[in-house]
């Protein structure tokens, strides 16, 4: 069966923001995702990525967390199926704050 290939992005206010993003569905898209959160200048965070089944209200499970310096990069990928998924910001300074997955 081919599966859909896809990818969504979220950004997080410049402001000190943090909460869960809206949820993406990757119900029959996906088997397979690339996670990246990116920091700009300037900003440090820590951040998770969950998944959730059934529907986008909670409680969320946790893929994948960490703690991000200023201008840094992190990447994770994780296998499939995954119903519902999102990036969760624990904490952060002022700055930007951008997570994308990449599905195939």
């Amino acid at each position: 069966m081919a599966v859909l290939e896809t990818s969504y992005s979220w950004d997080f206010a410049e402001t000190a923001s943090t909460g869960g993003l809206k949820a993406f569905p990757t119900k029959g898209y996906a088997e397979r995702f690339s996670f990246y959160v990116e920091t700009g200048a300037g900003c440090t965070a820590t951040v998770r990525w969950e998944t959730r089944a059934g529907s986008s209200a909670g409680p969320w499970a946790t893929l994948a967390s960490t703690a991000l310096s200023t201008s840094a990069v992190w990447f994770v990928q994780n296998n499939g199926p995954l119903e519902w998924i999102r990036p969760y910001c624990v904490a952060k300074t002022t700055g930007t704050l951008t997570a994308r997955v990449i599905g195939n």
